[in-house]
């Protein structure tokens, strides 16, 4: 009969390198590898979401048109705002919506371009800077006329309004533009988001990754996390607002 016994310090060997690779492993989970990881999880989202809402604008232009310049419903590049990474701090990702200005002048309406008894025609043209969080949040437009003005409700009648009268309009991008963003957003994020970060493979590439490094001798927590980096890196581009 051969008896062996094994060292006690060969059990402190594999109890050491045990408790590393834990450590190791708890660097995925850690507040700063999340913050990392909501970074990625911000582009990759929000690509697919402006994707989505170009697709909702072009099959509800009455519902979105507010949210691109005049005519360009459904252009990405001339929508009128933007979705800015506000915080991502400890895997907690939240996205502010920045409106911007418009800077396209407001069309004129056929029925007005065309001369009328006088031979007059409209052509002065102005531009409704705050276009998009004014139809958005559906605040009520309160003026008063400084020279007159014409406008046409049907489309062929014109309208006369004189300078020094009050005009309200209470809801200047019609019934369906209030909080059609917000609205949007929320439903998609909702059920969207999960779906397009699981198809875009972002954590089993961080998965492989780190499971790479760990199986490496000499592995630390912080060659783990430079791994994470590596791979949100890829995704992120460094991108906080588009």
């Amino acid at each position: 009969m051969i008896q062996l016994m094994v060292p006690k310090s060969n059990f402190d060997a594999v109890s050491s390198l045990i408790n590393s690779k834990v450590k190791q492993m708890e660097i995925v989970v850690s507040p700063i590898s999340l913050t990392e990881i909501s970074k990625a999880i911000f582009t990759i989202t929000t690509k697919k979401f402006l994707k989505d809402l170009t697709i909702a604008a072009l099959s509800d232009p009455k519902r979105y048109h507010h949210l691109y310049e005049w005519g360009d419903v459904g252009k990405e590049n001339r929508k009128l705002f933007l979705l800015k990474r506000s915080s991502v701090k400890y895997g907690n990702l939240t996205i502010d919506i920045i409106p911007l200005k418009s800077t396209k002048p407001v069309p004129i309406n056929p029925a007005l371009s065309n001369p009328g008894p006088t031979g007059k025609k409209v052509t002065a043209r102005s531009i409704f800077r705050n276009k998009m969080e004014i139809m958005e949040e559906n605040n009520p437009i309160h003026m008063v006329t400084k020279k007159t003005i014409v406008f046409s409700a049907d489309g062929t009648n014109m309208v006369f309004v004189p300078a020094g009268r009050v005009i309200d309009i209470a809801n200047p991008g019609g019934p369906k533009t209030t909080h059609a963003l917000r609205d949007f957003s929320k439903i998609w994020y909702d059920t969207k988001a999960p779906i397009v970060i699981n198809n875009s493979r972002l954590i089993q590439q961080i998965g492989n990754e780190v499971a790479k490094i760990i199986n490496t001798q000499g592995s630390s927590p912080e060659m783990v996390y430079k791994s994470i980096k590596r791979v949100t890196s890829n995704y992120s581009q460094d991108r906080d607002v588009v």
